[in-house]
């Protein structure tokens, strides 16, 4: 490997802390600052192909207000009337269309595991996307911790695999999609790319076999 197990997770980690904080809130001052900065963007963990484009057209761009962003992510995911980029897992996948279904509850079970839970619990569902980012995020941290131990990580890389497959990656790409669509500031049409190359770094470390700090 050019990168090693430990610093593979660590760029994931990292990456996925910024855009959990774009996806849960619009960025505040010195996160704005950071995302149109072209040594921050230079130096952004991740180097697949979508975070690639994700830098381009941050650089490409102006840097925008905090006014624009606000309105950007309050139409993107709260919505006046609808969310056009509706964030929570079981509005997308559930039978019936809302929050707090069935989905809901198997993300708060899978954060319980690891001593976690949502911020504001049982007021706020615990399966928006930004959220689930911010958990693969504190795994992959737990992971670097543990390979930098000279330990496999294996029950975090299998809780993470789960969790992608049964959760993340079943409507991600549906938000990725409208994000697209009606994205207007430059930086949430980044954080589109950014989300796919956080899935498919989360997917390319759990998929891997016997990987260990050292290689």
């Amino acid at each position: 490997m050019n990168v090693s197990a430990v610093e593979q997770v660590e760029r994931i980690s990292a990456a996925g802390k910024a855009l959990s904080q774009l996806y849960l809130n619009a960025p505040g001052d010195e996160l704005r600052e950071a995302m149109y900065s072209a040594e921050m963007l230079h130096d952004w963990p991740l180097t697949d192909p979508d975070s690639v484009q994700g830098v381009r057209t941050l650089l490409s761009s102006r840097p925008e207000s905090q006014e624009e962003l606000k309105r950007d992510h309050l139409y993107l995911f709260v919505g006046a009337g609808r969310a056009l980029a509706q964030p929570y897992e079981s509005v997308r996948t559930s039978e019936e269309g809302l929050v707090f279904e069935e989905e809901t509850f198997a993300v708060r079970a899978a954060y319980a595991k690891f001593g976690l839970r949502a911020p504001n619990f049982n007021r706020e569902p615990d399966d928006h996307i930004g959220l689930e980012i911010a958990f693969l995020s504190d795994l992959a941290g737990r992971a670097a911790e543990q390979l930098a131990a000279g330990e496999d990580a294996q029950e975090i890389r299998t809780a993470m695999r789960d969790f992608l497959v049964d959760h993340l990656d079943r409507f991600a790409g549906e938000v990725v999609e409208d994000v697209r669509k009606h994205a207007k500031t430059a930086l949430y049409k980044a954080v589109a790319e950014f989300t796919l190359g956080f899935i498919a770094s989360v997917s390319a470390f759990v998929e891997t076999d016997g990987v260990h700090a050292a290689e």
